[in-house]
């Protein structure tokens, strides 16, 4: 559900991106980011409200991934292709690492551990895209 949802959403947000910015469609992205997880953590499961929370979370992780995807090939414009290797290499080794790293959460906290982790790692990813500022490449190449 929440990669579907993505491949909707991804194009709307690239454009709100272009036209709000790509901090504030970040940070929209991670409220609802953070919201599904609240959401999900405070609801007694049942399929049909966990199918509209993981739909929340696919939106926003979708919303948010759109403007750091391009904020981070913006930084240094004239390292653009190392930028953008260096970081799809650690966005993809994230995606390969979190069930494992997470399998040590769930072990002793079920889920919640999990969910947890999650929230946290989405308002640290706020809270970094709050630091990012655009460098002026020829500067960023003499320090």
């Amino acid at each position: 559900m929440t990669g579907f949802l993505g491949v909707v959403i991804s194009p709307v947000a690239g454009i709100f991106g272009d036209r709000y910015g790509r901090k504030i469609v970040a940070y929209t992205g991670g409220i609802i980011m953070v919201i599904s997880v609240i959401g999900l953590q405070a609801t007694e499961y049942t399929f049909g409200k966990y199918l509209i929370l993981f739909a929340l979370f696919g939106a926003g992780a979708a919303t948010a991934w759109t403007s750091l995807n391009t904020m981070a090939v913006e930084i240094v414009p004239d390292l653009r292709r190392p930028v953008a290797s260096v970081y799809n290499c650690l966005k993809f080794s994230g995606y390969a690492l979190s069930p494992l790293v997470l399998s040590f959460l769930y072990a002793p906290f079920s889920i919640s551990g999990v969910r947890l982790a999650c929230l946290a790692c989405v308002l640290i990813a706020l809270y970094l895209t709050f630091r990012i500022q655009r460098a002026e490449s020829k500067e960023f190449l003499k320090k």
